[in-house]
């Protein structure tokens, strides 16, 4: 079929249309692409995330077995420290597209302390809650946060900072906020926020025991008790930190395997594979094999 005006000039606009961008302590913007709709399981949200979708449809999955669903021109926000399944489906024979602004906790944590009234009469936070319609002023909030993010013109880290927490207070003001998460009590957690720290490290338990003050058999007696083995949370940190490179860059699959500590493109197809059931390519429009 002969491309129309529209789907060439649709073209042209999103030619570039994976980026991210991320400020130490501050957060990171991420606008993702994704040609083929998939089912994306097991996706560790380790800080505060607000989504705007711009086309297409995305479904969360959260623990209380509730399906969120966002449609374009609508927003979801989503808790820290929690385990979600996605479902990102493209629409009218157009990519799926969403922008994401991740929020370092302590942002979060400054932001509660100083609106305490206006936190005090939120209700409590969901897992993941639904913005439609979007809260006022929320679009314009989000467009220079992620703008201060990119780097474009640096700014204090505190001015960096007040422009995330415009984005908090928009959706304070309806009713949507995140609570300050306080410091990791579980081990596991404890493991994940440092490994998700480095995954391309080399890492091994007993100097992840040594980092936390432990000896490497209470670390490993610690994670069996909450039910996980320390190679599953090193594999889990490694292959959501290559999801995010996917969706939101235009990196090679070759420079993201070593990026997220994979000396071999092959093996980390591999794992990627074995961890979420498709090839790293598949999220960039190739056909998904079983």
């Amino acid at each position: 079929m002969m491309p129309t005006p529209q789907h060439l000039a649709h073209a042209a606009e999103t030619a570039h249309l994976r980026r991210l961008h991320a400020q130490p302590d501050i957060g990171a913007a991420a606008q993702v692409r994704q040609a083929v709709g998939l089912n994306i399981v097991r996706v560790v949200i380790h800080a505060p995330a607000l989504i705007l979708v711009r086309q297409g449809v995305k479904t969360v999955h959260t623990a209380d077995g509730r399906p969120v669903v966002a449609k374009a021109g609508q927003g979801i926000a989503l808790a820290a420290r929690q385990t979600v399944d996605f479902a990102n489906e493209p629409s009218r024979g157009m990519p799926y597209e969403a922008r994401w602004l991740i929020f370092d906790p302590a942002v979060v944590t400054s932001f509660a302390t100083q609106q305490a009234p206006l936190m005090a009469a939120v209700a409590t936070q969901r897992p993941a809650h639904l913005l439609s319609p979007l809260p006022i002023g929320l679009e314009n909030a989000f467009d220079r946060a992620s703008h201060t993010l990119s780097g474009e013109g640096v700014l204090p880290k505190p001015i960096m900072a007040h422009r995330l927490q415009e984005v908090l207070l928009c959706m304070a003001l309806q009713g949507v906020a995140f609570m300050p998460a306080g410091t990791p009590v579980g081990t596991a957690d404890r493991v994940r926020a440092l490994l998700a720290k480095r995954p391309d490290k080399d890492w091994r338990a007993r100097a992840v025991a040594s980092d936390l003050a432990m000896s490497e058999a209470t670390l490993r007696r610690r994670l069996a008790s909450e039910g996980v083995a320390f190679g599953e949370l090193l594999v889990d940190a490694r292959m959501s930190y290559a999801l995010t490179l996917l969706q939101a860059t235009d990196q090679s699959i070759s420079a993201i395997a070593e990026g997220s500590g994979y000396a071999s493109p092959s093996r980390f197809a591999v794992r990627f594979r074995q961890r979420f059931g498709f090839a790293p390519s598949a999220l960039r429009g190739h056909e998904r094999t079983h």
